[in-house]
């Protein structure tokens, strides 16, 4: 089981309440929409069901499989979903990533006329692997609402993880030209593609990491010096000193979202 799942697992429970910015990605990827009502939809790293309900709600007669790789998550979305899906709402456990076989229920119910995926892509550091998985269970007609963050996202932590005691030198995400040659060789058509920019002003430097930790977006101990008592310690003195404002800390995110057709 990978670092990602086992973090996304942990953070099942306590995930939707914090994930504003999710929240909002979710809407904005659906109003890139413009075309009629797909017939079924793939939906990847389900999560709680921020998106699942939501395609449940803007596509009544679209059959939905919505899938994660972490089985609590998929606990989770069951719950919070309910019988929103009127019988056409199916989970199954699936990773996205893309190096692994797919699920024999995701094979069987495809080719998928649209494919979703909400803050899901910036874990996969090959997303041209992705996109070709995602391109096989994807009709010749089909299309793919995506979106992710930056390799710039949480700026101000970045700056911090990269110095010593940590010096992490690779951090999770993909920038707009990263995402269009992905695209391009996998056999996409990026009609849409945009970011933006969303900062927050936290109580206190703690916080900060408190809500990171509880959106399963931490960083991969794996990439840089571990966080101990004494690096912890250092990482929220200087989070403090560095980046008050406003009577808090700021937490600076950078999301994009896309519309790839094939």
């Amino acid at each position: 089981m990978s670092f990602h799942v086992l973090r996304f697992n942990r953070a099942a429970s306590r995930y939707e309440p914090e994930a504003g910015i999710q929240v909002r990605m979710a809407g904005k990827l659906l109003e890139l929409w413009k075309g009629p009502v797909p017939g079924s939809i793939l939906e990847l790293g389900c999560g709680t069901g921020l998106l699942t309900r939501r395609l449940c709600e803007r596509f009544p007669s679209a059959s939905i499989l919505a899938t994660d790789a972490a089985q609590a998550m998929l606990v989770e979305a069951r719950k919070r979903c309910g019988d929103g899906g009127g019988g056409r709402l199916v989970f199954t456990e699936l990773d996205a990533r893309g190096n692994v076989p797919a699920a024999k229920e995701v094979i069987s119910a495809s080719p998928f006329n649209t494919v979703c995926s909400n803050a899901l892509v910036q874990w996969f550091p090959n997303l041209e692997t992705h996109l070709r998985f995602v391109s096989k269970l994807s009709a010749a007609d089909g299309a793919y609402l995506l979106s992710g963050f930056t390799h710039s996202n949480f700026p101000e932590l970045n700056e911090l993880l990269s110095e010593p005691p940590f010096s992490y030198r690779d951090f999770p995400g993909h920038d707009s030209e990263e995402v269009e040659q992905a695209a391009g060789n996998a056999g996409w058509k990026v009609s849409v593609l945009y970011t933006w920019e969303e900062k927050e002003i936290l109580p206190s430097a703690r916080e900060v990491l408190r809500r990171i930790q509880t959106l399963g977006s931490s960083r991969d101990p794996h990439s840089g010096g571990r966080l101990n008592r004494k690096n912890l310690e250092w990482l929220i003195s200087e989070y403090s000193r560095r980046f008050s404002e406003g009577g808090g800390v700021r937490l600076t995110w950078k999301p994009w979202i896309a519309l790839l057709r094939r």
